[in-house]
């Protein structure tokens, strides 16, 4: 065994779906956190390359609510399938 303690992490799944006048969207979402450096990833990239930055600030929003440093020791890994940018922002 090695020394070093495997750090906990929790994941979370999100389904949202639409029915408007017969058409139906969706978008899924995993989120994956574990204790890290504070890494934010969305679909495997930097949040801070996200364009354009409405989008990125609409995806930080609970970040920058809840305040950043509860989330400085915190690695993110989301993943979004589905839907258009917009869709899977919300």
């Amino acid at each position: 065994m090695s020394s070093e303690q495997a750090k906990p992490s929790v994941q979370a799944f999100g389904r949202k779906v639409c029915f408007l006048s017969e058409l139906r969207k969706t978008a899924i979402a995993v989120a994956h956190c574990k204790y890290g450096h504070g890494v934010m990833k969305l679909n495997g990239q930097p949040i801070d390359v996200m364009q354009p930055e409405c989008m990125r600030m609409k995806a930080i929003e609970p970040v920058l609510l809840l305040g950043a440093e509860r989330f400085a020791n915190l690695d993110i890994r989301i993943t979004v399938k589905g839907g258009g940018r917009v869709a899977q922002i919300y």
